[in-house]
């Protein structure tokens, strides 16, 4: 396994271009982060929320973290991430770190 200096040394500051804050979840619509436009800035914005969540989210719950975002697109990287291992599926179908 890569370290994740290695595979995306300028992280921190892509996760901080997605809105995210180390160690926090928005809870409310008014906290929701801007949708990023480019796939990598969007896998990134996805994969972020679970360095931060406390509970395993489901496909709707992490969509509507984000002003923008349709289900379907993060729900397909969602399931990316399961299958690159960064995050697991539970039995129940909510995600997590």
């Amino acid at each position: 396994m890569v370290a994740p200096a290695y595979q995306h040394p300028e992280g921190t500051a892509l996760q901080a271009t997605a809105g995210l804050q180390p160690g926090k979840v928005p809870a409310r619509a008014a906290e929701k982060n801007e949708w990023p436009d480019t796939l990598p800035e969007q896998a990134q914005a996805v994969r972020s929320l679970f360095r931060t969540a406390t509970n395993p989210l489901t496909g709707v719950e992490a969509t509507s973290l984000f002003k923008g975002a349709r289900k379907q697109k993060v729900v397909e990287l969602l399931d990316t991430l399961v299958g690159l291992g960064q995050i697991v599926k539970l039995e129940d179908g909510r995600y997590a770190r």
